[in-house]
């Protein structure tokens, strides 16, 4: 079954309190949605990280060569190097690693992750690493360093606002994300959120009869289901 959309989700919401046109309320919902599912999501990838894949985006984004004055703002960057055209959207803050997949644009080959400052020691003295292209994260930039061929970058990760990636995607195509595709989420926990919603927001917004509150618990990460064989 696929998951819904964040039309979809907001659309559900708003006609649970008897709102189903209104506008203006499902913007806000589209907020308050955004945020419950940053929130539940960090919690529940904090204690199982090997469910990233339920939340994962992909996309592939253009490379340039640096230009010469940006290589004084990383000590120990060198100018033969590559840097995203785009800015990378800033990855959920969890205890993994920044992104799950970065390599070549076909997604065959994952290249290896190396800070900055080891760019020379790769490139000069380095026998097995020097043809190898690695890559490193800052100020919101991806870098490849080692080959200059790579004109595109393949990247895979969880991001905070699933709606960030769009500006990657590459001009002349379609938004990687919009709110008619499929919201980035396991169905299990948007059950949560909807339900969270409707006990906190929309009860304050619309009281009504038969919306039940969630029960209040010191732990509030939903619990991930065993499947049995």
């Amino acid at each position: 079954m696929a998951l819904p959309s964040l039309n979809e989700i907001v659309g559900i919401l708003s006609d649970r309190v008897g709102q189903p046109f209104n506008v203006p309320l499902q913007d806000e919902l589209k907020v308050i949605v955004g945020y419950k599912r940053v929130n539940f999501m960090q919690q529940a990838l904090e204690k199982n990280p090997d469910q990233r894949r339920f939340f994962q985006q992909s996309f592939v984004t253009d490379m340039e060569k640096i230009a010469k004055g940006d290589c004084d703002e990383i000590p120990g960057l060198s100018c033969d190097i590559l840097r995203s055209k785009c800015k990378i959207p800033d990855p959920l803050r969890a205890t993994y690693a920044l992104f799950d997949f970065v390599g070549a644009s076909d997604w065959s080959v994952a290249w290896g992750e190396a800070k900055p400052e080891f760019n020379n020691y790769f490139r000069k003295y380095n026998p097995y690493t020097k043809n190898h292209i690695k890559w490193f994260f800052q100020n919101g930039y991806l870098y490849l360093f080692n080959d200059l061929s790579a004109k595109k970058a393949a990247i895979r990760g969880v991001f905070a606002d699933p709606f960030s990636v769009n500006p990657c995607c590459g001009a002349g195509y379609p938004p990687c994300m919009d709110d008619d595709k499929p919201y980035p989420v396991s169905a299990d926990l948007l059950n949560y959120i909807i339900k969270d919603i409707l006990a906190t927001e929309l009860r304050a917004m619309f009281p009504q009869p038969g919306i039940i509150p969630v029960p209040e618990s010191k732990d509030t990460t939903p619990q991930p289901q065993t499947q049995q064989a």
